[in-house]
């Protein structure tokens, strides 16, 4: 069958079935990307199109290829406080704050 697949928003292929697999796993198509056939309405993602060929893809090798991909946000204000010795990072004032603050010990 004769396949179409759309990365950063342009089609690509014809591919059979094959070479998808192996788009798949190289890491070129992912479970997100969107791919279509003449037989198909419309495009709609691997995962529920083709969801064998992107089945090698566990939670936990996703959640590896995520590790490291997002920085720190710093938070403004914070840079600089405290010794470094263990001190408590100031709370929010945020809803559970104002609904439960009262019975915390100071």
């Amino acid at each position: 069958m004769n396949w179409y697949y759309s990365i950063e928003g342009r089609a690509h292929g014809p591919v059979d079935d094959q070479y998808l697999a192996e788009l798949a796993s190289n890491d070129t198509v992912g479970g997100e990307t969107l791919i279509w056939h003449p037989a198909m309405s419309g495009w709609e993602p691997v995962w529920k199109a083709k969801p064998e060929i992107v089945a090698h893809l566990s939670n936990a090798d996703l959640a590896q290829k995520a590790r490291g991909t997002t920085d720190r946000i710093p938070i403004a204000g914070l840079e600089g406080q405290g010794d470094g010795k263990g001190e408590e990072a100031p709370r929010s004032g945020g809803l559970f704050g104002r609904l439960f603050g009262r019975m915390r010990k100071k």
